[in-house]
């Protein structure tokens, strides 16, 4: 079965173009970042060191289930990963998929002066230290008591 893009589902290369399909690309990829995931998951618990468990849940899903995700979405529909969109899309999932546990990484064994932007202090000016909670942001108190959603 040849698809509208001349490309056949389930192939990595593509003859007719030369280049590496972004979906089979993103797919190998969470393969290695799960596995990675997952043996840090493994090392953690035996060793009972949990300082990077934030940075773990975020590496298995954001770099192994959504890249998967995104990665079987190209492949099973070989026109939407031909695309210019689709391949810079992939590029930048894989490199955000390695930072962003990384950077949270860092942040946790460094402290919070290795934070680039942080969220928390941008929404209240610097007062929020941990979760956001509406006792501490009062326009956020506001705009949820305003609000018609049962809470």
């Amino acid at each position: 079965m040849i698809s509208a893009s001349g490309l056949r589902p389930g192939r990595i290369f593509s003859k007719r173009r030369g280049f590496l399909m972004i979906g089979s690309l993103m797919m190998c990829v969470s393969a290695v970042v799960l596995l990675f995931g997952t043996l840090g998951g493994i090392a953690m618990g035996i060793q009972q060191d949990f300082t990077l468990a934030p940075a773990h849940p975020h590496l298995n899903l954001v770099g192994g289930v959504l890249l998967f995700l995104f990665g079987l979405y190209y492949h099973l529909i070989p026109a939407a990963g031909t695309t210019m969109l689709a391949r810079i899309q992939g590029w930048t999932h894989i490199l955000g998929a390695v930072l962003f546990p990384g950077g949270v990484a860092v942040v946790l064994l460094k402290g919070p002066s290795f934070e680039i932007a942080p969220v928390g202090r941008l929404i209240d000016g610097g007062r929020v230290h941990g979760p956001v909670c509406p006792d501490r942001v009062p326009h956020l108190a506001r705009l949820i008591k305003s609000s018609y959603l049962p809470l």
